[in-house]
């Protein structure tokens, strides 16, 4: 399913890892899907920049030790899940400019 995403996107070839949750046979916010993204970039949680759309998914990641970034894409109000993110954006490509 993934690769099938990839590949219609026109991302195939440009990204480095693709991480699924099938790897660890559980699913978020268990700290095994977490950790796919630690061992797959061999860094530490806090230098990973975990986006998300999903509050809950930002809520889970930040919990796990991530920094985090919600793409807010409709200007929805804060949930109140005990996070913050440490970024909003509208869009994704706002995030570089948010990072500077």
């Amino acid at each position: 399913m993934l690769a099938a995403a990839v590949r219609s996107s026109g991302l195939e070839g440009r990204l480095a890892h693709v991480l699924s949750v099938d790897a660890v046979r559980t699913y978020k916010p268990s700290r095994a899907v977490h950790e796919l993204g630690t061992r797959a970039f061999a860094l530490p949680a806090e230098d990973i920049l975990f986006v998300s759309s999903n509050g809950w998914d930002v809520a889970g990641a930040k919990a796990f030790g991530y920094r985090t970034c919600w793409c807010n894409r409709l200007g929805a109000p804060t949930e109140h899940l005990g996070v913050t993110p440490d970024l909003e954006v509208a869009r994704l490509d706002e995030i570089l400019a948010k990072l500077a």
